[in-house]
C-alpha cells in the first residue's frame, strides 16, 4: 500500500523514479524493489515525503485518494465556472485538511520527541 502511495505521487509529479532515487541517495532499482516491499524503512518514508513534499503520515492514511488539485475555476463573488464541481470542491477540502492533519500530528509528534 505505501508502495503505490509513492508511485501515485510521483506519477503525479514532474519528477521520475529516477530522479527520486537518485535524490535520496539510491539507485532506480532499489527503489523499483523497495516500492515492492510491505513495509519501507522511515528513513527512506522521510526522504521520499520531503522531495514530494508530501507529510510522512500521507503514506498510512487509508481515506487519502490522491486527488488532484490543479483545476481552473473563473468568477466573482456572485457566481463562478469551471472544470470543478461542488462535490468535487468539498472532497478536496475535506482531503486538504486530512492532509494538514496529519502534517500537524507530525509536527506534534516530532516536537514531543525533541527533549
Amino acid at each position: 500500500m505505501v508502495g503505490y502511495k509513492i508511485k501515485h505521487i510521483i506519477k503525479k509529479s514532474d519528477f521520475s523514479v529516477k530522479h527520486v532515487a537518485k535524490k535520496i541517495g539510491m539507485t532506480h532499482q532499489n527503489l523499483y524493489r523497495l516500492l515492492k516491499k510491505e513495509s519501507i524503512e522511515s528513513k527512506h518514508l522521510e526522504r521520499i515525503a520531503k522531495l514530494l513534499d508530501v507529510p510522512v503520515g500521507y503514506f498510512f492514511n487509508e481515506n487519502n485518494t490522491g486527488v488532484d488539485i490543479d483545476h481552473k475555476v473563473t468568477g466573482d463573488k456572485s457566481s463562478a465556472s469551471g472544470d470543478i464541481t461542488i462535490n468535487e470542491g468539498k472532497k478536496e477540502i475535506k482531503h486538504l485538511k486530512e492532509l494538514l492533519k496529519a502534517k500537524d500530528e507530525t509536527i506534534a509528534a516530532l516536537k514531543g520527541n525533541q527533549v
